[in-house]
């Protein structure tokens, strides 16, 4: 999040970090990798930069401390700098299954996450190999897709509109 938005917006962003933290905690995951309980990996935890702490931040930490637990149990707490306008299930964006989590709705429109996208990851891409992608198709369908017909997409994708 940028450090200008709203206090109350940075507020609900320090409650999920301190609840996907303190789940990360509990579950033990980064201290069976490293021996530490938290970790500054973004593949682990968030990413942290001491420069971008301002009084908003800070104003928005000191808030009650508040975690999200239906049950008493704590939720799985993910977010990311941008999710396209759309929500996904933790299924399709992170390939979770161990949980349910019915407080994630996927395909929830969500116009302020692009609209408050940072440019430097409002457009990007992804390659993916051919034999990645069919592996995807074969464990997702059970089945073999065949060959990918990566010529045909590639003369498409570039193609001059009359």
């Amino acid at each position: 999040m940028e450090p200008t938005w709203p206090v109350n917006a940075l507020a609900a962003q320090a409650i999920l970090a301190r609840t996907f933290t303190m789940e990360n905690i509990e579950s033990g995951r980064v201290r069976q990798l490293h021996g530490t309980d938290v970790s500054t990996s973004v593949e682990e935890s968030q990413a942290y930069d001491p420069s971008r702490i301002n009084d908003n931040v800070i104003n928005a930490v000191k808030r009650p401390g508040v975690k999200l637990s239906p049950q008493w149990q704590y939720i799985k707490a993910w977010f990311s700098a941008s999710n396209g306008g759309k929500t996904a299930s933790a299924a399709e964006g992170l390939a979770y299954f161990k949980t349910p989590t019915p407080y994630i709705k996927e395909n929830a429109d969500d116009p302020y996450s692009i609209k408050n996208t940072l440019p430097e990851i409002a457009q990007w891409t992804a390659t993916i190999p051919g034999a990645k992608v069919r592996e995807a198709v074969r464990s997702v369908g059970g089945s073999d897709p065949g060959p990918l017909l990566q010529p045909v997409l590639r003369r498409k994708a570039h193609r001059a509109v009359p």
